[in-house]
């Protein structure tokens, strides 16, 4: 007998969104800027069992089905509920401002300049206990909060290039007007996703009191009256020992990416194109889990006086190369043919 996990994971989100972007023509600039302004109001329900959730096993000569009819826990019994644990709001103000210049420098060479500023806020802040606090036991019955960062620039740049060359080597490599040379490069940052607050840390000591509790005896059919041992409170108030999981670090930063590619595209006699280039990316920042309490070789834990200790953190790298070629042929009548190939 349970209720459904994936009943007791929910959330609501009402979103009110201003945008805006203009655009302003000047001789060879053509300036394009914006914002974005997004109030979120929100409300979330941690992934635990508030209601509570039953476990009848087999026994010696018992299936399940016959120690639940009887209500005896079987071989073994299990009962979880979680207390406390609360509906939450991460409300969120989320702004996001840019301006870009695209400026023909001359008939065969544009360039593009950018510069994004976004502020996601810190939902997190919503909880009363989000942040890790260390090893310092006067800490961590205090209510706490991860810092914000309000330095998430995120410049752009990009250019294209047509050499216009009629004569020698290059001319015949390159054609008149016939190539394109372009690249670019990016900054952008990801948001937090507010499910990892319901996930774990929600439900996670001190914020709330998961209650995993076994049946006691080891031997015939288990424990009778099974579905009245079912807590329906806290058994003790939250300890230091207790798992927790899911905290912030608390200097915990947004992921972001840098994006940039290089390449060039060449008309062939009007009728095929070849499109090569190199795009390349980088993740940074990204979220990860760090064991900060591990169990030592002689069985007790780095600090012993404290439970496991699972942080997320903004530790994390990834990156992705490629070199991609395509080449388009045109025929009569409408028809098109290409052929791609990507090396990673």
């Amino acid at each position: 007998m349970a209720e459904p996990l994936s009943s007791c994971n929910s959330g609501t989100r009402r979103n009110f969104l201003l945008q805006e972007t203009q655009t302003k023509l000047a001789g060879r600039h053509t300036f394009r800027y914006g914002l974005e302004l997004l109030r979120q109001v929100a409300t979330q329900k941690p992934n635990g069992l508030p209601l509570g959730q039953i476990a009848y096993n087999n026994s010696p000569g018992y299936s399940a089905f016959v120690n639940f009819i009887e209500d005896f826990s079987g071989q073994p019994g299990r009962l979880q509920r979680t207390i406390g644990g609360d509906v939450f709001h991460p409300d969120q103000f989320r702004q996001s401002y840019f301006f870009q210049d695209t400026w023909k420098t001359a008939q065969s060479l544009a360039l593009t300049l950018g510069l994004r500023y976004e502020n996601f806020g810190q939902p997190v802040n919503a909880l009363l206990y989000p942040a890790f606090t260390g090893f310092d036991p006067n800490f961590f019955f205090q209510p706490n909060s991860v810092n914000t960062n309000n330095l998430d620039f995120g410049p752009a740049f990009g250019f294209a290039w047509t050499p216009s060359l009629a004569s020698g080597r290059l001319g015949k490599w390159l054609g008149n007007h016939q190539t394109v040379w372009r690249g670019g490069y990016q900054i952008s940052y990801d948001p937090l996703y507010t499910q990892i607050l319901s996930l774990d840390l929600a439900t996670s000591t001190p914020n709330a009191i998961t209650i995993d509790q076994h049946a006691v005896s080891t031997a015939g059919r288990g424990d009778p009256n099974w579905f009245e041992s079912l807590p329906a409170g806290a058994l003790r108030p939250p300890s230091l020992l207790d798992a927790q999981y899911g905290t912030l670090e608390k200097n915990f930063r947004l992921p972001y990416s840098e994006r940039w590619s290089f390449g060039f595209q060449r008309s062939i006699r009007g009728q095929a194109l070849l499109d090569v280039s190199y795009v390349g990316a980088e993740g940074h920042r990204l979220t990860t889990r760090a064991d900060l309490n591990p169990l030592q070789p002689d069985g007790l834990r780095l600090h012993p006086d404290f439970g496991p200790r699972t942080v997320r953190t903004s530790q994390g790298n990834s990156s992705y190369h490629s070199l991609q070629a395509c080449v388009e042929h045109r025929y009569s009548h409408g028809f098109q043919a290409d052929r791609r190939l990507y090396l990673v």
